[in-house]
């Protein structure tokens, strides 16, 4: 483990423990720029080994140049996603670094400005906001389906409570997505049927949380999947049809998600939908239409 990892361990325990993490997002955000814009791990220990504490103007040089940062998390709590940048006063460096934490602390993104673009696009402002940090040079995203998922999660109350903090990328070959127990995935989950065996193996751990995006063949598929308090959630639905001249079906897709969370929070039990087979009665395991194939053999008892 890290110096950095176990700094973030210990954050996160302490917050878990007393409710508010250690101020560690500025000194992490200063870190990670100078390791994203190229500066050495030894290099950057030696200055700030040398500087003061409220050293002014810039938070560390690298190639000659000065940089200053500014580095934001979001706490996790409703209400908490992040809306201001606060903007430096003074103008004593060459290049101004953005970063943005997950509740976890894993990078998220990070944004750079030189100072002429900054001034000439900020000058007239006093309040900066993230989408303004993205008009600038791109350092790094969230790799995979991150920032998508982000996306849906921030608009819906119940999957930010369920979500947050995200879990890990995992990258599988045919369906990457983010989890928390890799070692606990069943491939028969992400199937059209896969509700069914979700519900009903027993297998994921109370905690699990797995959504990704399926590509199976000409359909691109949305999953979500989680178990928490003895109840479980499975959602898996096509939000993109290749050879339909109206391919794009976000739209839809949002909508039954939204129809879903809102069974999920009025409701005890599990909630199971899938696109091409309807809502999972879960008391006699049929889906909506199951009545028009009867018979139909579930992959995994092949």
């Amino acid at each position: 483990m890290t110096l950095r990892d176990e700094l973030i361990r210990t954050a996160l325990e302490w917050q878990r423990i007393y409710g508010n993490a250690p101020s560690i997002t500025g000194a992490l955000g200063e870190y990670d720029a100078a390791m994203l814009v190229g500066c050495s791990e030894e290099a950057y220990r030696k200055q700030m080994a040398l500087r003061s504490v409220v050293a002014p103007g810039h938070d560390f040089e690298h190639d000659g140049k000065r940089y200053q940062v500014r580095a934001n998390r979001p706490s996790g709590r409703p209400g908490s996603p992040v809306t201001l940048v606060n903007k430096p006063k003074k103008l004593d460096w060459d290049f101004f670094v953005w970063v943005h934490y997950y509740e976890d602390f894993t990078l998220r993104e990070a944004w750079l400005w030189p100072t002429s673009d900054f001034v000439a696009a900020f000058s007239h402002k006093n309040r900066l906001s993230p989408e303004d940090m993205r008009r600038g040079k791109r350092l790094f995203e969230a790799p995979g389906p991150t920032s998508s998922f982000v996306k849906i999660a921030e608009e819906r109350p119940v999957l930010r409570r369920v979500l947050m903090p995200l879990p890990k990328f995992l990258g599988l070959k045919r369906y990457p997505g983010l989890c928390t127990h890799p070692d606990a995935v069943d491939q028969y989950w992400v199937h059209s049927r896969g509700g069914k065996r979700f519900i009903t193996s027993g297998q994921p751990p109370d905690g699990f949380r797995w959504f990704g995006l399926y590509l199976g063949g000409n359909n691109e598929y949305i999953f979500l999947m989680w178990s928490v308090g003895g109840r479980r959630f499975w959602f898996y639905c096509c939000y993109a049809q290749v050879l339909s001249e109206d391919g794009n079906l976000w739209g839809p897709t949002l909508d039954t998600l939204d129809e879903a969370l809102r069974r999920w929070d009025r409701e005890n039990g599990d909630v199971v939908f899938s696109s091409p087979w309807g809502w999972l009665d879960t008391q006699s395991l049929k889906f909506d239409q199951d009545d028009l194939f009867p018979g139909t053999a579930e992959v995994w008892d092949s």
